[in-house]
């Protein structure tokens, strides 16, 4: 049994995965031989064949070595408890929700790009209300120049503004919910690097 940092850990990963890389790069399962002349023109057939039985099973060994750390990491990473920005998780559940945060700030973009254009909206189009119940009041008073709180308006207006008034309709309380959602954001991702790399400093996996 070998014990060794999740730090170590990941970095032999990125090692192996660079050697293993190589190694297929340099395989040669099959050659060609014309009588007896060299395979591929460069090896005799014992070296060809020696050649390639230990290329073979060193890229298999390193793949099964690497699945062994991988599995060992996978384990631990759903183990060990972290806290980041004063939230208990797993470093598993951190380093997914890292990897998704740019939809929990597309969330936050949507939130508010839909209060904005929602109360834009509601704001010119309750405008042109206003300004048609002048024009109505003005008619029926016969009177060039009337305010929507006129005294002698009122009894006009508010009625029809009472009835054609456009209401933002919110209920996720979208501008105070995306407020929230990104104070979340930006504690988490001040903390989630200096966390995880801590962790995988301090523990430890067997493997």
């Amino acid at each position: 049994m070998e014990t060794m940092t999740l730090h170590r850990a990941l970095a032999e990963i990125k090692l192996l995965d660079k050697k293993i890389a190589k190694a297929i790069r340099t395989l040669e399962a099959t050659g060609l031989r014309q009588g007896s002349l060299l395979v591929n023109k460069s090896k005799t057939v014992a070296d060809f064949e020696k050649d390639a039985k230990a290329i073979f099973q060193s890229i298999k060994s390193m793949i099964e070595r690497k699945e062994k750390i991988k599995s060992a990491i996978t384990r631990k990473n759903t183990e060990t408890i972290v806290t980041v920005a004063g939230n208990s998780m797993s470093i598993a559940d951190a380093i997914n929700r890292k990897n998704n945060i740019e939809q929990h700030k597309m969330v936050v973009n949507t939130l508010r790009n839909s209060y904005s254009d929602s109360t834009l909206h509601m704001e010119n189009r309750n405008r042109l209300v206003e300004e048609r119940a002048i024009d109505i009041a003005k008619t029926a008073l016969q009177k060039d120049h009337v305010k929507i709180g006129d005294n002698d308006a009122v009894a006009i207006t508010k009625p029809f503004v009472d009835a054609n008034k456009y209401h933002l309709v919110d209920p996720l309380k979208a501008s105070e919910t995306a407020e929230i959602l990104d104070n979340e954001i930006a504690e988490f991702e001040a903390e989630i690097d200096a966390v995880l790399s801590e962790a995988n400093a301090m523990t430890t996996l067997e493997i």
